[in-house]
């Protein structure tokens, strides 16, 4: 069963990055990933290349569901009002900020991997073996769900000393899931130095680490469903946008 993690740039101006996790029995491990993907024919060639026919879950940091030409989604709001005291508010999602000649780019690639039989699907099914979703998730409040925080680790902001100790601690969280339920194991190769990063370094690690998180996301939700303690939590809806949540904490 693999899993996918997509920290999409909402601007295709931007880079993206990707992570990719192999995992049976409640064990996982990080098997392929890119960190700076330019084009939308980039995510879609990573995402064919990795799970070809076999089952998978694409998890994306993004928008993929904006019916709004101003304001927020429901959904946004709701996360806002719920992880407020956290820090870990949603961003403003409409059309009038993100379409590009009328097209928004979290729902033009949702269309492309429809091609590559993946369907945007608000249910996942618990250990289901024939799963192809693609859903939204949002890193910042999965991590106070699964590491148990009181605020977010502020890496996205600030001053360099600063975000660089954050992103040390949010990757020491990241690599302490090796011991998780379920386990994702990631070789310390794949780990740096955090405090020596700076400039287009600094988010390029930044975003890989955000992919990682969106891949462990579904894969949670996969391995829990959606019922009990454990599991997830559907902010919104298909009609109005949605964003998905882990409901535990480990």
């Amino acid at each position: 069963m693999h899993f996918i993690g997509i920290d999409l740039a909402w601007s295709d101006r931007n880079k993206s990055a990707a992570a990719a996790i192999e995992a049976e029995q409640g064990q996982g491990k990080l098997i392929d990933y890119k960190k700076q993907l330019e084009s939308d024919d980039d995510i879609i060639d990573f995402v064919a290349k990795v799970c070809k026919d076999s089952p998978a879950i694409v998890g994306i940091d993004a928008p993929l569901i904006i019916p709004n030409k101003t304001g927020q989604r429901p959904c946004d709001n709701e996360i806002s009002r719920a992880f407020a005291q956290n820090d870990a508010g949603a961003h403003s999602a409409n059309r009038n900020r993100l379409a590009r000649n009328g097209k928004v780019r979290g729902e033009e690639l949702v269309e492309r991997l429809k091609s590559l039989r993946f369907s945007n699907d608000l249910h996942i099914p618990r250990q289901d073996k024939s799963a192809r979703h693609v859903v939204e998730v949002y890193p910042h409040p999965a991590t106070i769900r699964l590491f148990k925080l009181d605020k977010i680790f502020k890496y996205k902001r600030g001053y360099i000393k600063d975000r660089q100790d954050a992103l040390c601690k949010l990757q020491k969280h990241i690599a302490n899931l090796r011991t998780a339920e379920p386990a994702i194991y990631i070789h310390e190769q794949y780990f740096c130095e955090a405090k020596q990063l700076r400039g287009s370094t600094f988010k390029a690690h930044e975003d890989f680490l955000d992919a990682i998180l969106c891949a462990y996301i579904v894969y949670h939700a996969w391995y829990w469903g959606n019922e009990g303690d454990h599991g997830y939590k559907i902010f919104g809806n298909l009609k109005g946008g949605y964003i998905l949540v882990p409901n535990c904490q480990l």
